[in-house]
């Protein structure tokens, strides 16, 4: 009856009952979701979830700085040939194409690790948020590899 009174309180003080979070039942996948999914779990998930807010706001500065026109680079030229280097040729030299993989190999392996360890694959994978996030990467590797 105590736990009964106590909840009849929290409800009407306006207080939410906390729901019941599913976790994964092996002991490595449970250790990896907590570091991916929950930052106060522990000194590690912290310092994970910096990397990860690092790495987001790494991605947009380098996308919008890619913009800037008084930044971009003049056509490159083979100097053996004479010939210009092709586009997707050029753009492996650029520095930006290196930070923009490093941060979708980054949030890649965020990603299947998330999948992997997760307690259902299936509300995993119909989340809306790991649906953008596997949209916002999706295209990289398509490029990359065409």
């Amino acid at each position: 009856m105590g736990d009964e009174l106590l909840e009849e309180f929290w409800i009407a003080e306006g207080y939410e009952k906390p729901k019941e979070v599913m976790m994964p039942t092996n002991k490595t996948q449970r250790k990896i979701w907590e570091l991916m999914e929950y930052p106060d779990s522990s000194l590690s998930a912290r310092i994970i979830a910096f990397i990860s807010i690092a790495v987001i706001a790494l991605s947009i500065i380098s996308f919008c700085w890619e913009t800037v026109p008084s930044d971009s680079e003049d056509k490159q030229i083979n100097m053996t040939t004479g010939e210009l280097i092709d586009e997707m040729e050029e753009k492996h030299y650029s520095p930006f194409f290196w930070i923009e993989l490093m941060c979708i190999l980054w949030f890649t392996i965020e990603l299947i690790l998330r999948f992997i360890s997760c307690p259902c694959k299936v509300s995993f994978a119909t989340s809306i948020l790991n649906i953008i996030d596997f949209v916002a990467i999706a295209p990289f590797f398509v490029n990359f590899f065409l």
